[in-house]
């Protein structure tokens, strides 16, 4: 369910903005969240975390393996729908 691997990165959710340290497997990594969270999270707050975990581990996937727009370009083609 999570993407397990956003070691090194930073990770911002509802509850805390950490640096998670960088480990070899799932399980440390989990380990490792866990003991960023506070001792009253709930098991809505760990799945939410790892969600995002997840969803930011699959963007920098995409971005390494597909690029990444520069920000004119990205301007240019949401310019429609922004108002200002």
């Amino acid at each position: 369910m999570i993407p397990i691997g956003l070691t090194g990165k930073f990770v911002l959710s509802r509850m805390l903005y950490v640096r998670l340290p960088r480990v070899s497997t799932a399980k440390e990594e989990v380990q490792a969240l866990l003991n960023k969270l506070p001792d009253d999270c709930s098991i809505e707050d760990i799945q939410y975390h790892l969600y995002v975990i997840e969803k930011v581990n699959n963007g920098l996937a995409a971005a390494d393996s597909e690029g990444t727009i520069p920000q004119a370009e990205v301007e240019q083609r949401l310019g429609k729908w922004l108002i200002e």
